[in-house]
């Protein structure tokens, strides 16, 4: 496939190096949750509802193996959605170049697991949803939809998640943007000018991996 406009998914590194924290879950805020779509706030209400927690992350090493020295920009996280937390750095530099998002909620920390990081002050985390922007292609990423273009999602089509490929001619031009026909704010999609501005002011633990659009 040849891509019309170049675009790239963002995630974090985590799996490249183990000197960064880890998120291992966390706990709902207190009041309103709204980052989460219904059925996944749902599933976390019953979850605390067995198994209270303090509102904020849990922060630990991300293996065994692994010793945390570093607070990164990119916090990943293992606990489900979202997969990794935004630092002030980030949120800061993508508010002074300009670039928009749909809404930004602080996530505080409510205990840090992880002895070499106790010393060390940690940035303010945030989850950063973002504006719809660009459509998939259900065909191309081989998900079957019904009669009415609708994915169906029950059971997952394999492999899941598929390989996604993007409608070129339906972005609607931001640099920093998620899905618009599938419900996911948390998903983060971008052009080059955010990888530019990511090089430029050195953010840690970030990664951008090349996604089709055709």
């Amino acid at each position: 496939m040849n891509n019309k406009k170049k675009f790239w998914r963002i995630s974090h590194a985590s799996s490249d190096s183990r000197e960064f924290a880890w998120a291992s879950g966390y706990g709902l805020l207190d009041g309103e949750n709204p980052y989460l779509p219904a059925n996944l706030l749902a599933s976390k209400l019953e979850s605390e509802r067995l198994f209270p927690r303090q509102p904020g992350l849990t922060i630990t090493n991300s293996s065994p193996r692994s010793k945390a020295e570093k607070w990164p920009d990119f916090l990943g996280h293992g606990g489900g959605a979202p997969s990794y937390f935004l630092s002030e750095t980030v949120v800061g530099d993508l508010q002074a170049y300009g670039v928009p998002t749909a809404r930004i909620t602080e996530m505080p920390i409510a205990e840090i697991d992880t002895k070499g990081l106790r010393s060390l002050p940690p940035p303010k985390y945030f989850i950063v949803e973002t504006l719809p922007g660009i459509e998939i292609d259900f065909l191309a990423s081989k998900i079957p939809t019904d009669e009415k273009g609708i994915p169906i999602l029950n059971p997952l089509p394999k492999p899941w998640p598929p390989i996604w490929v993007l409608k070129a001619s339906s972005w609607k031009g931001n640099d920093l943007f998620s899905f618009s026909n599938f419900s996911n704010s948390l998903t983060m999609i971008c052009t080059e000018k955010i990888i530019d501005i990511s090089r430029h002011q050195n953010w840690s633990n970030c990664r951008f991996e090349p996604i089709y659009a055709i």
